[in-house]
């Protein structure tokens, strides 16, 4: 084998199309304690806790705050549901305002703002950030930016090659022939499915070259490709989304009670993307952007195109403010659904069988949102939106293009 010269980098944007969130793990989730909210201006602010136990010490507040969350840990221990979360930072100041005097506002304890205008103000509750930089910007780690462009990468060379890998989906299909009605068949479905599918990654993406002097490399994974991350985005252009699941019958949709920080159009930063061919195996055919461009159409084709999977919603091309024809479009961050981070779609002959398989990969007998057994046209049964100004959007797309 003979190395080929060729390096290609790009400056590259990134623009958000639709609610998009990545988030920064259990650690970045706050509370009602460590935000206000203002139903006059629609927003939630955001406090530094620093601040704020600095602005109460100074005013002899501290020990009026520690009754405070005692009195409320002390009620918890005879509630039933020990998960809700009854402090509000908000009211128990506006409280003690009129109890005691004292000067200055809690207004120099924000760090920023962020609109909750989708919102109820009885509906909040635990609130999961994005994940932001020292400076406490939000931003797009280039894992995720390289994760969700490799999937792609993935499914465009399976599906351009589905023959090839027919063995492949008759593994997972003899392994999700029936559902699983106990933990432990679940867990060996699962061991079996994620089996076949991570030694099909390692034979597309490993790849060996022999130099000049016949020395042998390996390179592993996607090693030829490199993706920065991305340029910080405004903060305070943020938005507060309700998770919201839109099912295909006639009963209502499934609103559950996780609020996520996002992004949302027309906002946009920019990454540097670099491609190697010499790190990459030549059968992918990625040798520059527009290659990178074709394999993100596959996928977006194979999803929510004319025929794609998530066809069976009559109405999505409501839930896409863009035009589905331009390129570059990617599924990133959570929410964007099962069938968005998996091959399954790539390696099923048609609907019928991919269907057939993920409701038995995915159903468990409890609890009820699990249960996919008698999944029908797709699964899961729903398809994953946010509000915005009384519109439904899918999650996470966005569009990349060269600068």
């Amino acid at each position: 084998m003979k190395r080929i010269k060729g390096l290609e980098s790009y400056n590259m944007k990134i623009k958000v199309l639709t609610p998009t969130f990545i988030g920064g793990g259990e650690d970045t989730k706050i509370n009602k304690s460590q935000y206000i909210y203002d139903p006059k201006k629609k927003q939630l602010k955001i406090v530094d806790e620093r601040k704020l136990a600095s602005f109460l010490g100074k005013r002899n507040l501290l020990g009026f705050y520690s009754g405070y969350v005692k009195d409320l840990n002390d009620n918890i221990k005879n509630k039933r549901n020990k998960n809700e979360n009854d402090m509000n930072l908000g009211e128990w100041f506006r409280k003690i305002s009129s109890m005691v005097n004292f000067s200055g506002d809690i207004e120099e304890c924000i760090k920023y703002s962020i609109d909750v205008s989708n919102i109820r103000r009885n509906q909040l509750n635990d609130v999961a950030c994005f994940i932001k930089n020292v400076e406490g910007n939000p931003y797009i780690p280039g894992s995720s930016l390289k994760g969700a462009i490799t999937n792609a990468i993935l499914v465009d060379h399976i599906h351009r090659n589905r023959d090839m890998y027919r063995s492949s989906w008759e593994e997972i299909k003899r392994a999700t022939a029936k559902p699983s009605h106990n933990n432990r068949d679940s867990k060996e479905m699962k061991k079996r499915v994620e089996r076949v599918s991570n030694n099909l990654v390692k034979d597309i993406f490993d790849y060996e070259i022999l130099d000049e002097g016949g020395r042998k490399t390996t390179y592993k994974g996607m090693s030829g490709l490199s993706v920065s991350d991305s340029s910080q985005f405004k903060r305070e252009d943020m938005k507060l989304f309700q998770r919201k699941d839109l099912l295909l019958t006639d009963k209502k949709d499934n609103i559950l009670p996780i609020f996520r920080e996002c992004l949302v159009s027309p906002q946009e930063a920019t990454f540097s993307l670099n491609i190697d061919s010499n790190k990459l195996n030549s059968s992918l055919e990625i040798k520059g952007i527009d290659d990178i461009y074709r394999a993100l159409d596959t996928q977006f084709e194979l999803l929510a195109g004319k025929d794609g999977v998530f066809r069976v919603f009559s109405n999505l091309d409501t839930l896409m403010p863009f035009d589905g024809d331009d390129k570059g479009l990617l599924f990133v961050g959570g929410g964007t659904g099962y069938l968005t981070k998996t091959i399954m779609a790539a390696l099923a002959p048609d609907k019928d069988q991919l269907l057939k398989a993920v409701r038995n990969f995915l159903h468990k007998d409890r609890p009820v949102t699990f249960i996919h057994e008698n999944d029908k046209l797709i699964s899961p049964r729903t398809i994953k939106v946010s509000d915005n100004n009384g519109k439904d959007q899918l999650n996470g797309i966005c569009r990349i293009e060269v600068v």
